[in-house]
């Protein structure tokens, strides 16, 4: 099950609801489905991939960051954080991921020897007679470093859901200019949806083919979609960690038998500010793989062709 339950209460460019929002709330409804699923599966239990907006978007401080993930997480477990840009998008994207498909600190650790393809620049995306503006800011962390002041730019912003977002609003790093614009006071314009498309890994073209989509609709999937070249990281190293890396403690004391059964998750009604609503009991949902599912899982999960722990590199 791979589920990107809405974002915009969650995000700190959004509201900020949290998940009384009308729309981050779905992640109840996608926890349901999880819970019915390891209810029909008892002796197999599903993999799973949830990805939001990651708790580091976040102040230290901040409500959402105080508050609502540590209920996210009591449900679904920790999760690992990373910016799609490390994976070799052209675009920005620092998502959380809740998995059952590894450990996490055996995730970190073969994240860590992986770094982004350097000859990789946004010029290469656009469209013919355009070009990026200088970086007059270079990135900062949670965001994988990319662009750095002086060089040519490397990854766009965040791509949201709706076009003429802030960041993609003249003169900001989101519009681009002619080539032959050297002072960059001339034509600009935003970043185009089949630009935007192809830094996430997708093609615009395809989409509406296929479904249909009006510009609007195309905006508001691109912003709500999982970047693809993250995806792919996320199942590689996924692949490597629980294959190749020696066991922890806690590893080995689930192979044999310490967490025989598997809590599933209930749902309860509980009191909020505004009114009654239905919450999941605060269950342990990650990290519960034996050994007959961690087979189950590499003969059901392709592997990318390439090898991250070794090398680093990422197909385009």
């Amino acid at each position: 099950m791979v589920c990107g339950y809405p974002c915009q209460d969650l995000s700190p460019a959004g509201k900020l609801a949290g998940l009384e929002g009308k729309h981050s709330r779905l992640f109840y409804q996608a926890v349901r489905i999880l819970s019915t699923l390891q209810q029909l599966q008892p002796q197999r239990p599903p993999a799973y991939v949830l990805e939001n907006v990651s708790p580091l978007s976040h102040r230290e401080n901040s409500r959402i960051r105080k508050e609502v993930f540590p209920i996210i997480n009591s449900v679904v477990g920790q999760p690992v954080s990373f910016d799609a840009a490390r994976a070799g998008s052209y675009a920005h994207r620092l998502r959380a991921y809740w998995s059952n498909l590894f450990q996490n600190h055996q995730f970190n650790l073969v994240m860590e020897g992986v770094n982004r393809p350097p000859d990789r620049y946004v010029c290469d995306i656009l469209q013919r007679g355009w070009k990026p503006r200088k970086v007059v800011t270079g990135d900062r962390k949670p965001h994988y470093t990319a662009n750095v002041v002086g060089e040519p730019m490397r990854v766009l912003p965040t791509i949201l859901a709706t076009q003429n977002s802030r960041a993609f609003r003249a003169p900001r790093a989101g519009t681009v200019v002619r080539k032959e614009d050297v002072e960059e006071k001339g034509e600009s314009r935003e970043v185009n949806l089949d630009e935007k498309a192809i830094a996430m890994g997708y093609n615009a073209s395809e989409l509406r083919m296929a479904h249909g989509m009006r510009d609007e609709e195309l905006a508001s999937v691109l912003g709500l979609a999982m970047d693809r070249r993250a995806m792919e990281l996320l199942y590689a190293v996924a692949e490597v960690s629980t294959t190749k890396l020696p066991k922890s403690q806690e590893t080995e004391e689930e192979e044999h038998g310490a967490l025989a059964a598997i809590p599933i998750v209930k749902s309860t009604e509980v009191a909020t500010t505004s009114g009654v609503a239905t919450e999941p009991v605060r269950a342990r949902l990650a990290e519960w793989i034996t050994i007959k599912d961690r087979k189950a899982l590499r003969d059901s999960v392709q592997p990318t062709p390439f090898h991250v722990a070794n090398s680093g590199s990422l197909p385009p």
